[in-house]
């Protein structure tokens, strides 16, 4: 009985940790894309954003992400949901796997995104300082229990200039 009660005390501690860390983590738009379930047997890519000292414009100026299974892609479209991603703001993308490519997919089936910009160019075209992403696997089995891998994290200052000449970023784990 004294190890039940040890190993629940450990996974509150875990679960108040959690929740400190979720309540100070910036919150995301809640107009960016938002596909995720909350169903039995789904599967999910949630990706985190930060923009630098540039803005995502929206509008015409958006961002498109390409998923890429192994030897298999998907490209969801306008993730921004045509809004301004800010100055030093963080946005949150979820997108449905399981809708997307027809079946749960596991975490080490994903082997990275690329991020594509819409940009024009030229005068009046837009650019984009992305500072960070991070990439994260949620899966919910049948017993409707959470399980979250991390895929990925990069930064930098910036991590890469999106402009009407460099609409590209991949990013492979």
């Amino acid at each position: 009985m004294n190890r039940f009660r040890r190993r629940n005390a450990l996974a509150l501690g875990l679960l108040a940790a959690l929740a400190s860390i979720a309540l100070s983590t910036p919150q995301a738009n809640a107009a960016d894309l938002s596909e995720c379930q909350d169903q039995p047997n789904s599967s999910c890519l949630v990706l985190g954003f930060t923009t630098g000292g540039d803005d995502l414009r929206g509008g015409n100026d958006n961002l498109n992400v390409t998923v890429s299974l192994r030897g298999v892609s998907v490209t969801v479209p306008n993730v921004n949901q045509s809004g301004n991603w800010g100055n030093g703001s963080f946005h949150q993308v979820g997108i449905d796997l399981k809708r997307r490519f027809g079946h749960q997919v596991m975490p080490n089936e994903i082997s990275g995104v690329t991020l594509h910009t819409t940009f024009s160019g030229g005068i009046g075209g837009d650019n984009w300082n992305l500072q960070s992403m991070s990439a994260t696997a949620q899966l919910q089995d049948l017993l409707r229990n959470y399980h979250l891998t991390g895929l990925a994290y990069r930064s930098g200052n910036p991590l890469f200039r999106f402009t009407g000449e460099h609409k590209d970023l991949t990013i492979n784990w």
